[in-house]
């Protein structure tokens, strides 16, 4: 009678440990995470542009200190336009003349660590291609999702 517990207890032990094995990896598959850091190893190759307003006018700038395993950057507005801007682009394939488009449709958030000085607010845009108004050749065509961020002096996470 006790062998037959053991078997019992055994093929108990057993299922539960395949429904977690079954369990994680369902839930691995569902919540996908990569890293686009270091740049040589991510799932999605890219590669970072800088965009200031020099086409609009302007004289603002922008300097790219670390682009591997981070992105570190400093930038400079100027005041020679109403709307001054610079903006640091991870790019998945050329700005001028996107020939292929990245699908990320199975990711529903982009988190990552900020830190800036001197505090500010932030845009994070998100580039869509949207085959009524899109024209591959023109980086402005492509729709924009964007959303406004904090950025202090202590390293934060931020979830978009």
């Amino acid at each position: 009678m006790l062998e037959f517990y053991k078997k019992i207890v055994v093929t108990i032990l057993g299922l539960v440990v395949l429904t977690a094995l079954l369990a994680y990896a369902c839930i691995e598959r569902v919540f996908v995470s990569d890293a686009l850091f270091p740049a040589n190893k991510s799932v999605i190759p890219w590669k970072l542009e800088t965009v200031t307003d020099v086409k609009s006018g302007g004289s603002s700038s922008v300097s790219v200190t670390e682009d591997t395993y981070s992105l570190d950057y400093n930038y400079h507005l100027t005041e020679d336009i109403m709307f001054p801007y610079v903006i640091a682009v991870i790019a998945f394939d050329e700005l001028e003349n996107a020939k292929n488009l990245v699908d990320l449709s199975k990711y529903s958030t982009a988190t990552f660590r900020v830190k800036c000085a001197p505090r500010n607010v932030l845009t994070f845009y998100v580039h869509t291609f949207d085959e009524k108004v899109t024209d591959p050749g023109d980086f402005y065509s492509y729709r924009i999702a964007a959303a406004l961020f904090s950025c202090h002096e202590e390293w934060s996470e931020v979830e978009i």
